[in-house]
């Protein structure tokens, strides 16, 4: 937007503090999500299960690792998932056909 010389200079100022303060919104939007590490916030969200199945696709898979951690992290802040189970975690690494098989626990109650 060119601001032509028939506008008020008032006018024009008015015009210009709105466009900063516009701008300025969106870049605090936009640096509201880089200051957060996912995989923490990913974690924070995960039962045990899922926490230790992570860690070994980490150390077997990491770029897998942190594409996961991406779209996990995607899913939980737009709400489609409330948060991680082992469950979850154990069904990606069948579809996705991975080497990673999770501990075996026997619990007697």
């Amino acid at each position: 937007m060119l601001l032509s010389e028939s506008i008020p200079d008032t006018l024009k100022l008015k015009m210009l503090k709105k466009m900063m303060q516009r701008i300025i919104r969106e870049s605090e939007r936009t640096r509201g999500d880089l200051g957060v590490d996912q995989e923490q916030y990913v974690y924070a969200k995960s039962d045990n299960n899922a926490r230790e199945l992570l860690e070994k696709i980490k150390l077997k898979y990491p770029e897998v690792h942190d594409m996961l951690i991406k779209e996990l992290y995607k899913a939980l802040k737009n709400g489609k998932i409330d948060s991680v189970d082992g469950i979850l975690i154990y069904n990606v690494i069948v579809a996705l056909n991975l080497d990673v098989k999770p501990d075996i626990k026997n619990k007697i109650y």
